[in-house]
């Protein structure tokens, strides 16, 4: 999507008689239920890491650092893309405009006008920096430079860093009919949560996953850090299938009838992977675990490198010989396809 024509909206925060953030103006409007979840995240989740962003349905919401000089206020935006640092320069524009003109929203409509019109803005009357979106740079959301595939996979090992990508190539929860699979198997799969009590954390480990289907270019999964109120949870689980992030509070069910949120745990502080049960035995003896730890242990034993993209050609190279493994095996009959991974992402890959 152009990222000039993305822009659902801006909106400005204040706090009123020195206590919540409440939204003071917005333009052209902000969804109510959207509103909701913002007023409340950017209350509770205090104190807030300078790059913040959450999504919540099929909008990413990028929150601004609070303006000092106009009285905390802090700039909002929504867009339908995901491009965190862009956001981030965008946001530091809208306050600066902001701040330069008194304090008016005018200037933030301005702005928001410029880029939606023109793709760029400058005002030679401001000391503000001009923004322009660089279309050369489409794909550097997509290749983190502060948490990379290399850094996962040296924080987890390669045993569990293989469940993680597998995990994901699965990509969803999916109607399995094939009457060999085991009942308490069938439609499970395809949701990995990770979980820590220090948010920029999961903002940047979330990110790095979706590279393990690095063929998918599908970053439409992540929610890289949800909170556990009944609006976010039920958000989260109609997605059906997602990279999550969530503080340790908020992961486990209050009640018995509570959803379990994953089926591959990514818990960062203790550097553990954790298979919920029912889904343990998609990796008990499974060709394919051992394959892919291998080629995660092979590479790191070679000299290590400044070129972070080689492990994800690396994987990428090794997906796509499962993909053509199973494809054959789909050609032929579908029961060659008896293992649940393997059918799992056979049906992700659209090959049966």
């Amino acid at each position: 999507m152009d990222p000039t024509r993305s822009l659902a909206w801006v909106a400005l925060l204040q706090k009123v008689d020195r206590r919540q953030l409440e939204a003071t103006w917005m333009y052209p409007n902000v969804p109510k239920d959207h509103l909701h979840v913002l007023l409340h995240r950017v209350n509770v989740d205090a104190p807030r890491p300078d790059v913040f962003f959450v999504k919540y349905q099929d909008t990413w919401v990028y929150v601004g650092r609070p303006s000092v000089v106009a009285g905390d206020a802090v700039v909002v935006v929504a867009s339908k893309c995901f491009d965190p640092e862009k956001y981030a320069a965008l946001l530091d524009v809208l306050a600066d405009e902001y701040v330069a003109a008194g304090s008016s929203p005018l200037a933030l409509v301005r702005v928001y006008l410029a880029l939606f019109t023109t793709g760029q803005y400058a005002n030679p009357n401001t000391h503000v920096s001009p923004f322009e979106w660089n279309k050369n740079q489409a794909m550097a959301p997509y290749i983190p430079t502060s948490v990379t595939l290399d850094t996962f996979v040296s924080m987890f090992q390669s045993d569990d860093s293989a469940i993680v990508w597998l995990a994901i190539l699965a990509k969803k929860r999916w109607p399995y009919l094939h009457l060999k699979v085991p009942l308490t198997t069938r439609g499970r799969f395809g949701r990995v949560v990770v979980t820590s009590d220090n948010i920029p954390d999961l903002l940047q480990l979330t990110r790095c996953l979706p590279q393990f289907a690095w063929h998918r270019q599908d970053w439409a999964i992540l929610r890289p850090f949800t909170r556990g109120t009944s609006a976010e949870v039920a958000d989260l689980c109609a997605s059906g299938v997602y990279i999550a992030g969530m503080l340790h509070s908020d992961l486990h069910p209050t009640t018995s009838s509570s959803p379990l949120l994953y089926d591959v745990l990514v818990d960062v502080p203790t550097r553990t992977v954790t298979v919920a049960t029912g889904c343990a035995d998609l990796f008990s003896g499974l060709s394919w675990h051992n394959q892919c730890t291998d080629v995660l242990a092979t590479y790191h034993h070679q000299p290590s490198t400044d070129d972070h993209s080689l492990l994800v050609d690396v994987v990428a190279k090794k997906t796509l010989t499962l993909i053509e493994s199973i494809q054959a095996a789909a050609l032929t009959s579908v029961h060659g396809l008896d293992e649940p991974l393997k059918w799992a992402v056979a049906v992700a890959e659209e090959l049966v």
